[in-house]
């Protein structure tokens, strides 16, 4: 007997052959969407990884050990990132040292100044280029990294 046999007892109503199929679908998409979740966590890893080699090529003084980053694709494709000074002495109030975290656009962190404590980049996946790394507000900060 299939899984589906104690369904089909009730068949006179006609309802139990739709349900049989919506089962049927539904069990199909369970399988289904766990994959599609992983391919884009390895496509958003991928992408934070290709982003901190452009970002570290061009500004080699800065690790990325020092920093909470947290990146989330816009509509528009174009990936926003906010890295979040983070050291033994100092951690931010979201994230940890060392540490990348996607999420959607408007749940990134929000920081009004911080100098280049907090660092605010761009990055354009179809170009595969950084469009813009810039610090956030006025450097008053003596843990804060220097950006050319």
């Amino acid at each position: 007997m299939s899984a589906f046999g104690p369904l089909r007892t009730f068949s006179r109503c006609g309802i139990t052959r739709l349900m049989s199929r919506n089962w049927r679908t539904a069990l199909l998409i369970l399988l289904l969407v766990p994959a599609a979740c992983d391919r884009r966590a390895s496509n958003d890893a991928a992408t934070a990884a290709e982003i901190e080699r452009k970002v570290i090529a061009a500004h080699p003084d800065l690790s990325m050990k020092r920093f909470a980053r947290f990146y989330a694709r816009e509509s528009s494709g174009t990936v926003t990132a906010v890295y979040l000074f983070a050291d033994e002495g100092y951690q931010p109030p979201e994230g940890r040292a060392g540490q990348s975290t996607w999420t959607a656009p408007e749940k990134l962190p929000v920081v009004e100044d911080g100098g280049c404590a907090v660092i605010t980049l761009k990055y354009d996946p179809s170009h595969q280029k950084l469009s813009s790394v810039e610090c956030n507000g006025d450097v008053t900060d003596g843990n804060a990294v220097t950006l050319p």
